[in-house]
């Protein structure tokens, strides 16, 4: 059998060897002398020399079943702490003993408790961290854009720091002051009121000095008193992008009135960066859409051009369509997408042959085809922006019947969004009241008489009777 190295023994070997040593010593010196003196000469002169090895023999022992005892529990105490190294941290050492040992294990059981506390922490820390990233991912990725992102945001940062309250305030460039834009746990009229001054109390501070402040006690000015958003505790931290200050995100008392950690301080300081990141960039797609846009817009109006007996025919139909709109007592977002819808829905003839669109005679089935397209055309044009996709069911389905024998997809009757069914009515209004290549405009009568006879089969019956009212 091949021994191990003595570096290699357990604690218990190496003493089980150093005592068999330290005993041999011993042992080897009181046979040597034995057996030079004798050992009846040894008996008579040391009359005593037997109960001596007997009891220098039971002292040893004790000693080896002490030492081995003691060694015992540090090895117990080796096999626990190899365990947690392992990433079992609910393992405690159970010593009975007070002894120097005891207080070893009782110290090191307080480290470990506060270890698996910390573990405990930082993993609750990731999944708060991991929770921001994935609504934030959900919140930039979604057509209700940058205000809904702001919401998540400070919604998660309250739970994650275990804050009452929390606001993000944007600058007002033009007035020097910061403003509530989304808030979380803040009284409403509060929030709305409250602003503040750059360089004014901790939040203004915070925007001037470009750093993120953790404060006690102070309030942050509004209109009044009463509109007045005080605070016990906050973190409040500037929303950098490069070199400039978009805005301030501050938290607001701790939770069992705990003071805010260092820990927390770095965290809201990393989320504000990335929401400044995404102020910034929905301000660039903003800026991008509107000029986009306005680029359609004049689009529409080109096309418009093309035909000297439809000019002036978005701008009737705008202002038409609200009016109608509000007779029907639509909701002001619903007037606001036909107004917009009137002016675009014909966008997609800027795909449409010059010869085919100013044509005066009749169409051709091949020239008809062509020109139905430009329902399908308008609405690829206006759906890449998240603004205008409201407007979508407006231009595709604008052409489509009551009774589906419309175009491009056929629906029938309430298969059709309304706003849709309502802009065909007013369109249809207009082109019967202006004069057309082929004929003249009608006369208030023979409108209401081509409506009625078309009631049910082109148009819903019930918007024709709500619009006859009007005219």
């Amino acid at each position: 059998m091949k021994l191990k190295p003595l570096r290699e023994e357990s604690l218990l070997g190496k003493l089980a060897i150093s005592f068999f040593f330290m005993s041999l010593v011993p042992i080897l010196l009181l046979m040597y002398i034995v057996k030079i003196v004798g050992f009846d000469v040894l008996i008579k002169k040391l009359p005593y020399i037997r109960l001596t090895i007997i009891l220098v023999v039971c002292l040893v022992s004790v000693v080896f079943i002490f030492l081995r005892y003691s060694l015992r529990t540090i090895a117990y105490i080796m096999k626990i702490a190899k365990g947690i190294a392992g990433g079992n941290y609910g393992k405690r050492i159970d010593i009975k003993e007070t002894d120097e040992v005891s207080q070893l294990a009782t110290s090191f059981n307080k480290i470990t408790g506060e270890l698996e506390s910390k573990i405990k922490e930082l993993q609750e820390s990731k999944n708060i961290i991991q929770d921001i990233f994935k609504k934030v991912g959900t919140a930039l990725t979604s057509a209700e854009g940058i205000d809904r992102l702001f919401e998540l945001v400070i919604e998660t940062i309250v739970k994650g720091v275990s804050a009452e309250k929390s606001c993000i305030m944007l600058l007002d460039v033009k007035n020097n002051e910061l403003k509530i834009k989304v808030s979380y746990g803040i009284d409403k009229k509060v929030a709305k009121k409250a602003s503040v001054k750059i360089g004014e109390g901790i939040i203004g501070l915070s925007a001037k000095e470009k750093r993120t402040i953790i404060s006690s006690y102070t309030e942050t000015p509004g209109v009044s008193d009463t509109d007045r958003l005080y605070y016990k505790t906050i973190i409040s931290a500037p929303l950098l992008y490069r070199e400039d200050c978009l805005g301030v995100l501050a938290v607001f008392d701790k939770k069992n009135s705990v003071s805010f950690k260092e820990d927390d301080k770095v965290l809201i300081s990393n989320i504000a960066s990335q929401t400044a990141v995404a102020i910034a960039n929905a301000k660039l797609n903003e800026d991008a859409e509107e000029t986009y846009i306005e680029t359609i817009t004049a689009l529409a109006m080109a096309v418009e051009a093309k035909d000297p007996y439809s000019r002036g025919h978005l701008d009737r139909v705008s202002r038409l369509v609200v009016g109608f709109a509000k007779h029907l007592g639509l909701s002001e977002k619903t007037i606001e997408i036909l107004k917009d819808g009137a002016r675009l829905h014909d966008l997609g003839k800027i795909g449409v042959r010059d010869e085919v669109l100013c044509k005066k005679g009749p169409f051709t089935e091949q020239e008809r085809k062509e020109l139905q397209k430009h329902v399908i055309i308008g609405e690829n044009i206006i759906r890449p922006i998240k603004k205008l996709a409201p407007l979508c069911d407006i231009v595709r389905y604008h052409q489509e019947w009551w009774n589906g024998a419309g175009y491009p997809d056929r629906l029938k009757g309430e298969e059709i969004p309304l706003t849709a069914r309502i802009l065909k009515v007013v369109d249809a209004y207009d082109a019967m009241a202006t004069d057309r290549p082929y004929r003249k405009a009608l006369i208030k009568e023979e409108i209401k008489e081509r409506f009625s006879k078309s009631s049910g089969k082109e148009f819903d019956p019930k918007l024709v009777e709500k619009f006859l009212e009007i005219i």
